[in-house]
């Protein structure tokens, strides 16, 4: 198993500030993205038993729905910020759900080699540092079994604009952010999107697909882009990447 160094790479918490993150289930709530997390679950399609790790999982909103499509799949959600890794484990026990929450990063996966059937990563991989993505695909064709599968869910570089009633909270929600990352350090990589801690610079960067299935084949996965959706924080891209058969 990798080992997680949580003290070494810092990141940036979800809202940008953890005094917020209460409020961020409530904020995906009102920008509709509880469909987008469910197409997520049903593109992974999930064995009965499976290993299924949720890189970024913030407060647990996709691998709680995980859990819930599969009860026997072996749950784990991964995020930096210990709060949101302590709300998750809460709403995991007032659900009644078997899912597992631990803190760690996304270039040092809490995973033996081999050992996972999917990945799931939503609306995270944009707010990495750019010389962050690629230790990160590496590290998850590292713990991916053979044929196994990552699914993720980010913004659409090509169409990145909120919708004009969020507007105004897009535009605070960056100044917080970069407020926040100024004392920070370009770190791990987990996401923002259902409140995960991130890493990355003074603000996120909205890669085209080509860009983003190239970096999946840098990385020895073969990555396709499985479809797109709108949302009210902007256009979505559902790409799916297989690690190669033994």
């Amino acid at each position: 198993m990798t080992e997680v160094r949580p003290d070494t790479l810092d990141y940036l918490p979800a809202m940008g500030t953890p005094g917020l993150l209460p409020f961020y289930d409530r904020f995906g709530a009102l920008a509709g993205m509880s469909g987008a997390y469910w197409r997520l679950v049903a593109q992974a399609a999930i064995p009965a038993g499976a290993t299924v790790l949720d890189i970024g999982c913030g407060t647990g909103e996709v691998a709680l729905r995980a859990a819930r499509a599969v009860p026997d799949a072996l749950v784990t959600g991964v995020d930096p910020d210990e709060a949101g890794v302590q709300l998750a484990r809460r709403k995991a026990a007032a659900q009644g759900l078997h899912a597992r929450f631990e803190r760690g990063y996304a270039q040092e996966l809490p995973a033996a080699d081999g050992s996972v059937d999917r990945v799931l990563s939503s609306l995270m991989f944009h707010h990495l540092p750019e010389d962050a993505k690629a230790p990160t695909l590496r590290e998850i064709r590292r713990v991916l079994a053979p044929g196994g599968s990552l699914h993720m869910m980010d913004i659409d570089g090509d169409r990145p604009d909120w919708s004009g009633w969020l507007k105004p909270a897009r535009s605070v929600f960056g100044l917080v952010q970069r407020a926040a990352a100024r004392g920070t350090h370009a770190g791990h990589g987990q996401g923002h999107g259902q409140g995960h801690g991130h890493g990355h610079g003074l603000g996120p960067t909205h890669a085209s697909a080509g860009t983003v299935l190239d970096r999946f084949a840098e990385a020895g996965l073969t990555g396709v882009e499985v479809g797109r959706a709108d949302s009210r924080m902007g256009g979505l891209v559902f790409y799916r990447a297989t690690a190669p058969a033994a």
